[in-house]
């Protein structure tokens, strides 16, 4: 039976945590399965399906010079920290570049420590002009999914405002 932990935002939005399987010290690193399911044709034009991370900051920065109040969620896997970082550092400055300049938030969360060639363990996400209490409402939420979330020990997280 899949274990849910809830926690409403404001806003309207609500951060739902589910896994298939008890999150216990014992659970095993979920396996790197699965895909990206393109349901739009339209995104194979600004992201092709063999595109590196780096990619998708310039698809990023072609959407925002068009919406700039947008609000935008960037998910990303955690496997190469230098691409992340890149990735997290060419976000924030399309943001910086509109007037008025937009937020950028970093959030990213391992459930066990990174395993060269091992299962995914951390992802994170780029979120450009947030809800304006998101920030302090993670800041309470994160560190009470560190545990329950860690797998044979605590989870860790990284919430921080890129620098462009």
């Amino acid at each position: 039976m899949p274990t849910a932990y809830c926690q409403p935002l404001s806003a309207g939005l609500l951060i739902v945590v589910l896994a298939t399987q008890p999150m216990t010290a014992q659970a095993t690193p979920f396996p790197t399965v699965g895909s990206i399911e393109r349901l739009d044709p339209a995104i194979d034009a600004l992201i092709p399906k063999n595109a590196r991370i780096e990619k998708l900051a310039d698809g990023f920065a072609e959407a925002y010079a068009k919406w700039p109040t947008g609000s935008y969620l960037i998910w990303y896997p955690v496997k190469s920290r230098r691409a992340t970082d890149t990735l997290a550092r060419l976000v924030a400055g399309a943001a910086a570049t509109s007037k008025p300049a937009g937020k950028c938030l970093r959030l990213e969360f391992s459930v066990a420590p990174q395993v060269p060639g091992g299962p995914l363990t951390s992802t994170g996400l780029l979120i450009v002009n947030p809800p304006w209490t998101l920030a302090g409402e993670l800041k309470t939420i994160l560190p009470e999914l560190e545990k329950p979330l860690g797998q044979g020990g605590a989870g860790r997280f990284r919430l921080e405002t890129p620098k462009p």
